[in-house]
């Protein structure tokens, strides 16, 4: 089973570098952005997952594509006239994104 979620992280993954563009774009809104996500690149990564037993390390692969995905969207922090990185809860908790 692990290979099919390798598989499915991969295809995630080259979705994601087909629409990079996209999310690299200024003139597209952030909630525009949220919808790319949530209606092109997670139904690829989650294709068929009610038949998957998954582990803890398999869990953490998908959790990892999908933070690299909204630190794209969300973009950098602006503190102290310095940007910065966004951490791991701040790319999942830092918008209002609803699943």
């Amino acid at each position: 089973m692990h290979n099919e979620i390798k598989l499915r992280v991969s295809v995630a993954n080259k979705s994601y570098y087909a629409l990079e563009k996209l999310f690299k774009l200024k003139l597209l809104f952030r909630r525009s952005k949220e919808r790319l996500y949530s209606s092109f690149l997670r139904p690829v990564l989650t294709y068929a997952c009610e038949t998957w037993s998954t582990t803890k390390g398999d869990e953490e692969k998908m959790a990892c594509f999908e933070r690299r995905v909204l630190r794209m969207i969300y973009g950098p922090i602006l503190e102290n006239e310095v940007y910065r990185r966004r951490t791991n809860v701040e790319a999942m908790y830092g918008g209002q994104m609803e699943f």
